[in-house]
């Protein structure tokens, strides 16, 4: 049995190992803002984006990054409680989720393979 443990826990630790991450270098798109938390919230998803920007964001972007319009505060600094942040949908607030009722207003941006 603790054999079949130990093979078991090596064989996911490799798995683990020889799965890639995200590469780090590429090139940032240009900051998008394309919602006001004004309706239900913030709402900056991708395939939003791709429709009012075509041709500016990759298929698969890699990375993203999200900040206040205002002060460029990173949203995980931003006191918010955040829906969507990930970079194959985009980013989402939404104002039900917030103590205050209303979201900050965010931009956002993606690591893509540079052209």
């Amino acid at each position: 049995m603790i054999k079949l443990l130990s093979v078991a826990i090596l064989a996911g630790f490799c798995f683990a190992s020889n799965r890639a991450a995200p590469p780090t270098a590429g090139c940032w798109t240009g900051w998008f803002d394309r919602d006001n938390p004004s309706g239900t919230g913030d709402w900056e998803l991708l395939i939003n984006l791709w429709t009012e920007y075509p041709g500016q964001i990759c298929a698969k972007p890699w990375r993203f990054q999200a900040v206040t319009t205002d002060t460029n505060t990173p949203y995980t600094q931003a006191g918010d409680v955040i829906h969507i942040h990930n970079a194959w949908q985009g980013f989402a607030c939404r104002n039900q989720d917030q103590r205050s009722g209303m979201c900050r207003d965010y931009k956002i941006r993606f690591l893509c393979p540079c052209t």
